[in-house]
């Protein structure tokens, strides 16, 4: 683990952000406002270790999709809903356990006739 983001400050960042309260439920403005602001403010090495902060969305998101779960897309997440239908797809450019779990539910869904992710 590359540990330099700890050698750099970020104290206007820190200062500059308001009180955030983390809504596990209702992802709101606030939290596109801040991620937002990580995105602009971090350097590109830094921000890939903000990002780990939001693939819980993308976890859910992947999941309504892979089950068709009707459940609206959270756009909080690191991907894209259009990103994320490709990658189930063919999973090419996704974090590895993401690519496992495409594999592992496309598996079962095709050991099952009447569940298959091509002919929903």
């Amino acid at each position: 683990m590359d540990l330099t983001m700890f050698k750099r400050n970020y104290y206007c960042l820190v200062a500059g952000l308001p009180d955030i309260i983390i809504d596990g439920n209702k992802p709101g403005e606030t939290s596109h406002e801040f991620k937002n602001e990580l995105a602009e403010q971090l350097l590109t090495s830094d921000y890939k270790f903000a990002e780990l902060l939001y693939l819980h969305y993308d976890n859910k998101n992947l999941l309504n999709l892979l089950l068709k779960q009707d459940n609206r897309f959270i756009p909080l997440g690191n991907y894209t809903e259009e990103y994320l239908e490709e990658q189930i797809k063919e999973p090419t450019n996704i974090v590895d356990y993401m690519k496992q779990l495409i594999f592992n539910i496309k598996a079962e869904i095709s050991g099952n006739s009447n569940l298959s992710i091509e002919n929903e």
